[in-house]
């Protein structure tokens, strides 16, 4: 009987290591392309970094210390705001890794600097199929709950990025990597929850193609974390670039209308579904939410003008679109 119990215990604890998938280690990388130190310290970074298996990067330019960096001046706001998500505004090269600012007095060419970072599980899969149809790039992102746990809200953060951008910048850096160009949600993430056990939550977001972006360099990179300490769950990165990945379908995707909005907007649901929707800000503050049955119109009359996101949500599938209010 003794050794039935154990063979049990034995057998529930593989179960449990089975429902734990490898986690994807995430890098991102504050620089800037006026920065002399950086010039310095990033190749030894980038020889490190080369050298991670399963790891993942992302390259952001704040604006301080050096405010006519073009690279931040391309989207000042949102690099400024991941930044000063991780409470690290003000000097530059910093890296953060799986969600922990690293001290900036770390020596970025030693391979230590990963290790407490390396072979670890999570509970969550993401699956990313990226579309560029030319005009946007349309994104589907699939977080698969693994196995049990006992994560609460999360945060998922979605980036657009340029793989190499060749620009010869006064520090002396020439080549760019994995430049971030443009968040998909807001960039503190937007709150989402895992499913139950062996489900998914589908998200779809789509971003307009700038003319200044290399679209064949474009490729999408998603950050699971949590809410609380900004502990990376998961990751994952679209490293295809200009390749369709797979078939987008309309009728999986929130339809809005008219966009620029003034006074009233149409919501129109993923396969007329009835469900919730959420009208946040940039800084990701919620100013307008309630149900939805298929299709809606929604008064943004008092809304103050500005770029705006709707989240639509029905069952565990959510679609987020960009709203451009005018006055």
């Amino acid at each position: 009987m003794k050794q039935l119990f154990s063979l049990l215990i034995a057998s529930t604890l593989s179960t449990i290591v089975i429902a734990q998938v490898p986690k994807t280690v995430v890098v991102e990388h504050f620089t800037n392309t006026r920065c002399s130190a950086c010039a310095s310290r990033n190749p030894g970074f980038y020889t490190n970094l080369n050298q991670q298996e399963n790891t993942i990067h992302l390259a952001i330019h704040p604006s301080a210390p050096y405010p006519s960096c073009i690279l931040n001046q391309a989207n000042m706001s949102e690099n400024d705001s991941r930044t000063s998500y991780y409470g690290i505004f003000g000097s530059t090269p910093r890296l953060v890794i799986q969600g922990v600012a690293i001290s900036a007095s770390t020596n970025y060419s030693n391979q230590a600097m990963f290790n407490p970072y390396l072979n670890q599980t999570s509970p969550a899969s993401i699956n990313l199929s990226q579309t560029n149809n030319g005009s946007e790039i349309q994104l589907r992102i699939a977080i698969k709950t693994e196995g049990d746990n006992s994560l609460g809200n999360l945060r998922l953060f979605a980036a657009l990025k340029e793989n190499q951008v060749d620009y010869a910048a006064p520090n002396g850096e020439n080549v760019h990597y994995d430049v971030f160009r443009k968040s998909f949600f807001s960039t503190d993430g937007m709150q989402v929850s895992l499913a139950a056990t062996g489900d998914s939550v589908i998200i779809n977001g789509n971003l307009p193609i700038d003319s200044d972006w290399n679209p064949n360099q474009l490729s999408a990179i998603v950050i699971l974390q949590e809410e609380g300490n900004k502990s990376v769950v998961q990751a994952a990165a679209q490293n295809t670039p200009g390749a369709v990945l797979s078939i987008y379908s309309p009728e999986n995707s929130l339809s809005i209308f008219p966009n620029p909005a003034q006074d009233f907007v149409t919501i129109k649901s993923p396969n007329n579904t009835n469900g919730n929707y959420q009208i946040y800000n940039a800084l990701g503050k919620i100013v307008s939410e309630n149900s939805f049955n298929g299709t809606e119109i929604i008064n943004v009359s008092e809304i103050p003008a500005g770029i705006y996101f709707i989240k639509l949500q029905s069952g565990n599938t959510i679609s987020v679109e960009r709203l451009l209010i005018q006055k």
